[in-house]
């Protein structure tokens, strides 16, 4: 096989097994590749044989010149399952060889570098694979093997190049076709495949339309139930249901993406209901686990509305102190409103479904917001991915945005994604691997996640006269010396001779 049909096949394929024995120069050629392409690597090595120094920091399995797959398939298989649902490429803190057939069993101690080791939260459920096929805008679009503890996976793109397209499609990957069944009419050759980790399985989910009935089947066909624990939000979120039962049977989890409106579920309501619970009736019997969670409820949404310092119930109603003024909600600003109608929507729908847990942080799941940005002032945009991941720790989150900010605060391990639409192929979506962690706002418009071509205002004549200071502090200073500067030469001063080289 030559060269260029060996690398095709390697940035094809979704995990790489390289024998590694003899130090082959076409082998490490095409491990770089892989390295290169962020494909999961497993390296075979012959007993007896020296360990490459040049990979002497990463893991081999060890196998006899006389093995044969047929008698060692258990363990390949359980290394193989272990890479595919775990890190990118087995990297170990010092060279460790083990023997082939003793992989299967102590593979977690014999691997530590683990999601939680590298600071990273095991997610319980993730999304693995996204497929996207003739789906409204879309033709063909999909991303793979997409890491287990990315706690967010951010989605850029123009307006009209398909991310909502693809989010709802992720939707309905996961959820089933209840709710979509006007979007699915209009995308009768609609195929959406998704994979899932749930509780360590990968789980597959193919939409399929068979006699004009849509349908979720497993990778051999079999019907497949709904994600569970999957809530989705569209860019509206400002409008609160006034009733907190009634849109529970209306609206889904998903509905506010698919339908891009619905009111969500009534946090104060809720709350109100807790601390009825919390009290006891007639009869004395009290519920503390209502309590206990309407406490933290309280907390967590005073912690995500800077500014807003307190809410009790005043009567009837909430009153929430928001900059030293008591206001209703309806008289919060729209970024504390949407945050408190999106927030308190996730909380009541994970703790109905998750009926036994009362700390948030063991609440799990998988939330997928549209246009994460809107309403939130640039600070706001910069903390929430942080805060939500503190909060809801075992949640992952999937967002699109039009604004940097939210990259800029995205915790570590995120994955950004981006669409891109022409007329030629359609809409495509693209991984893209950008390490984050240095850039400023501007890098990030510059990058392939915005493609912008200059950050020039519209105001500006003249290019010399543009601002390249790193902060709007740094540019005041600066103006002030020029200014000062320029008084001083207006007055006829002289520049001190003892700042000037002495003529020779």
């Amino acid at each position: 096989m030559d060269m260029d049909r060996v690398r095709e096949r390697i940035l094809q394929a979704e995990v790489v097994l390289a024998v590694i024995s003899g130090e082959n120069a076409h082998v490490m050629y095409h491990l770089g590749v892989a390295d290169a392409a962020g494909k999961k690597v497993l390296l075979l090595l012959a007993d007896g044989e020296q360990h490459p120094p040049a990979l002497a920091s990463f893991a081999c399995v060890r196998y006899d010149l006389s093995w044969r797959l047929s008698e060692s398939s258990d363990a390949l298989k359980d290394a193989l399952h272990y890479l595919l649902t775990s890190v990118r490429i087995i990297r170990l803190r010092r060279p460790v060889a083990f023997p082939f057939e003793r992989l299967s069993a102590p593979i977690t101690e014999l691997l530590p570098d683990r999601p939680e080791e590298r600071g990273l939260p095991r997610l319980p459920s993730t999304l693995k694979r996204i497929e996207v096929r003739n789906f409204q805008c879309v033709r063909s679009a999909g991303v793979d093997s997409l890491p287990p503890d990315a706690p967010w996976i951010l989605i850029t793109g123009d307006n009209g190049d398909g991310k909502t397209s693809i989010l709802q499609a992720v939707a309905i990957g996961l959820h089933g076709t209840e709710g979509a069944e006007r979007m699915l009419k209009d995308n009768s050759f609609a195929r959406i495949g998704t994979e899932l980790r749930e509780g360590g399985q990968v789980v597959v989910r193919n939409l399929v339309r068979q006699d004009r009935h849509w349908s979720m089947t497993d990778h051999l066909g079999g019907e497949v139930t709904s994600c569970v624990n999957l809530l989705a939000y569209g860019p509206s979120r400002l409008d609160i249901s006034s009733e907190e039962t009634k849109e529970a049977d209306e609206n889904g989890p998903v509905h506010s993406l698919l339908h891009q409106k619905g009111s969500l579920r009534n946090i104060e309501l809720w709350l109100k209901m807790r601390r009825l619970a919390a009290g006891g009736d007639d009869r004395g019997h009290r519920d503390e686990q209502s309590g206990l969670r309407a406490l933290r409820v309280k907390e967590i949404l005073l912690e995500l509305m800077p500014g807003v310092t307190n809410m009790e119930l005043v009567g009837s109603e909430f009153a929430y102190t928001e900059r030293g003024f008591e206001v209703r909600a309806n008289s919060l600003s729209s970024g504390q409103y949407s945050l408190l109608a999106m927030v308190g929507d996730l909380l009541i729908r994970l703790y109905e479904a998750q009926p036994d847990v009362t700390d948030p942080k063991e609440l799990q799941g998988i939330v997928l917001i549209d246009e994460l940005d809107v309403h939130l002032h640039p600070r706001r945009q910069r903390e929430l991915p942080g805060q939500l991941s503190s909060i809801f720790p075992k949640v992952q989150f999937v967002a699109t945005t039009h604004s940097p900010i939210p990259i800029l605060g995205a915790p570590p391990g995120s994955v950004f994604l981006r669409v891109v639409r022409d007329a030629e192929s359609g809409t495509r979506l693209e991984r893209l691997e950008i390490e984050i962690g240095n850039l400023l706002p501007n890098s990030v418009l510059y990058s392939p996640l915005f493609g912008m071509d200059t950050l020039r205002a519209r105001q500006n004549i003249r290019l010399a006269d543009v601002r390249t200071e790193d902060s709007y502090d740094e540019i005041l200073r600066n103006k002030a010396v020029d200014e000062a500067l320029q008084r001083f030469a207006q007055a006829g001063g002289m520049f001190p001779e003892e700042f000037l080289e002495p003529e020779e």
